[in-house]
């Protein structure tokens, strides 16, 4: 017996997996589902959520990006998470702080290890703090590690959104840390 299918069901048939979860999960997402919605329902990691949705036109507004970002330092490997410059001789490390949020930093050159924080969109606002936790000049071995809330400052370059997934991402990995490395030396200067 011979069944007859239309092109497009033919089309299905061949069309490989990614395709088929790209076009649901993009579906989903224009349904008004989050990434954690499409996660539990479809049974798919939130990177793999992300991976499908990262170059879909998607409004990102400072509120969206905060969370976003912690997804993607936390949940991904899309974020460059280690940078170096003057031949190596400065290094700097972002790390994920866990549920609250936080992005942390470790900053080290061959005088000062400077441990931070440097959350995009910390709290939803349309800027990024770089606070200290602690500083070490290694010259001296003096380390200040008492801060109040005024440690840090602001870079508030930061866009007011994004038009992707990707869009954030290419910011992060380029703009962001080099506004943290910036950053460094206005501190030194500020607490040594």
């Amino acid at each position: 017996m011979k069944i007859i299918i239309t092109e497009s069901q033919y089309n299905l048939l061949i069309e490989n997996n990614f395709e088929k979860n790209k076009r649901l999960i993009y579906n989903m997402w224009d349904e008004g589902y989050t990434i954690d919605d499409i996660s539990s329902l479809i049974g798919l990691n939130k990177a793999d959520i992300i991976l499908h949705l990262k170059d879909k036109h998607i409004k990102i507004d400072c509120e969206f990006a905060e969370k976003l970002a912690s997804l993607l330092f936390w949940k991904t490997e899309f974020i460059n998470k280690k940078y170096s410059i003057n031949d190596g001789k400065s290094t700097l490390e972002f790390t994920w702080g866990g549920f609250s949020g936080i992005i942390y930093f470790t900053y080290e050159d061959e005088s000062y290890e400077i441990v931070g924080m440097a959350s995009p969109y910390w709290n939803g606002g349309c800027f990024i703090p770089v606070d200290l936790q602690s500083i070490e000049n290694k010259m001296t071995g003096d380390i200040e590690e008492d801060f109040v809330d005024d440690s840090g400052i602001e870079f508030e370059n930061a866009p007011s959104e994004f038009n992707s997934i990707q869009e954030m991402i290419d910011f992060l990995n380029t703009v962001y840390p080099r506004e943290v490395f910036k950053a460094i030396p206005k501190l030194i200067e500020k607490y040594s």
